[in-house]
């Protein structure tokens, strides 16, 4: 009896994408040092992405899921529920540190995403307008980690910044190894130095995965409807809220519900 195995792979071959974001998490009694290498393309300042999301229990567990882009089933939503908590996230470079904050040699980073509450936006708002966080990494602690709480203290460089455009002087590698000193090295024998357009296209690529998804789920409208136990969907209009890619000096935030779980 012959087989049709079109549909099937084997099992070398089969390629699984990961869809789970690598995220920035602070913790307890550590200082951690960030960068912002996600770029607005025209004004070159950090960018983030404001995310709406609704926090519900169905009598069997919470539910955190991303607002509805339509507007009519939007309104349903907050007049049943209430209305939506609201978060940023970005994508950042998070250097290797000790517990003090200082970097080990070799220095070593990883790019990931970071979701902020109002109140930390406000504070980083404040910061960019002494110092800008394309220009200058963060020193990042926190009193309240269980709730993701972060304090920011600015430095006076942002390293991913002062990596070189041509690669011939290999601060950064692939391999996220990067001079202790941040003194040239002409001599080195990295084959694949990792320049800084790289690193922020690396950022890019992440933010495209999706990385609104570390905020909340993201549910089909069916989905929402049976969590709330709505009637069955109603054809409505086509009015989407903006979730545009916000400046660090533009975003306008509402901090009423900062104390909200994490």
């Amino acid at each position: 009896m012959s087989r049709n195995f079109d549909d099937f792979e084997d099992i070398d071959e089969i390629q699984v994408s990961d869809s789970k974001l690598p995220e920035y998490k602070v913790k307890a009694d550590t200082i951690d040092l960030i960068g912002f290498p996600l770029l607005h393309p025209k004004t070159g300042k950090a960018v983030f992405k404001r995310v709406k999301r609704f926090r519900h229990n169905d009598g069997e567990r919470w539910h955190k899921f991303q607002a509805p882009t339509e507007t009519e089933f939007l309104k349903e939503v907050i007049q049943e529920i209430g209305e939506p908590e609201e978060r940023f996230v970005t994508v950042v470079i998070k250097y290797e540190t000790d517990k003090q904050g200082n970097l080990k040699k070799p220095i070593t980073g990883e790019i990931l995403t970071i979701l902020l509450s109002p109140t930390q936006m406000i504070n980083l708002k404040k910061l960019s307008k002494v110092k800008s966080l394309s220009k200058n990494d963060l020193q990042v602690s926190s009193t309240n980690p269980d709730f993701q709480s972060k304090d920011f203290t600015p430095t006076n460089r942002a390293i991913w910044d002062l990596l070189k455009k041509d690669g011939k002087t290999p601060y950064l590698t692939k391999q996220d190894v990067l001079s202790a000193d941040l003194e040239d090295e002409e001599d080195s024998d990295s084959s694949s130095p990792w320049t800084r357009d790289e690193v922020i296209e690396e950022a890019w690529q992440l933010a495209d995965r999706g990385m609104d998804k570390i905020v909340a789920d993201r549910y089909a409208d069916r989905k929402i409807r049976e969590v709330l136990g709505l009637e069955d969907e109603l054809e409505h209009g086509s009015v989407t809220i903006d979730d545009e890619l916000d400046s660090d000096l533009e975003v306008e935030i509402d901090d009423s519900e900062e104390n909200k779980p994490y």
